[in-house]
């Protein structure tokens, strides 16, 4: 498993690692793999009927600042945990075949995509 999150860290990392976000490609590739990992987890507790207020306790009443730190604090888990387990030198140590990055980014961009197109579909149906 922790290949796995390497692998497709490292493709992330290897993105981010040129132009203005060169410094932070690691803190972004991160961040942005917390925040697939939220949305995917959280598709999953609207299929299965949880209600989201008793685990995310940010609701529409409370200000944007507050909204914003809240899912700050919500994908903080993801990240710690994430870094803990996947140190930077472990990516800029791999190397990958160029077909298997290219399967790795059509992959990420797929689960991505059709995250997102899940939780739309979920929350609309949960809306009827």
């Amino acid at each position: 498993m922790k290949d796995f999150f390497i692998f497709i860290i490292s493709i992330l990392y290897k993105y981010y690692d040129k132009g203005s976000t060169k410094d932070i490609a690691y803190e972004k590739s991160l961040l942005s793999i917390s925040a697939l990992l939220f949305l995917i987890i959280t598709d999953i507790l609207i299929a299965l009927g949880i209600d989201l207020t008793k685990v995310y306790p940010v609701t529409e009443s409370y200000g944007k600042f507050v909204k914003f730190l809240g899912a700050a604090l919500i994908t903080l888990p993801y990240y710690i945990a994430l870094r803990l387990l996947i140190k930077e030198k472990d990516l800029c140590n791999k190397t990958y075949s160029r077909c298997i990055i290219m399967i790795g980014n059509i992959s990420l961009i797929v689960t991505i995509i059709s995250s997102f197109i899940i939780f739309v579909l979920l929350i609309k149906s949960r809306m009827k």
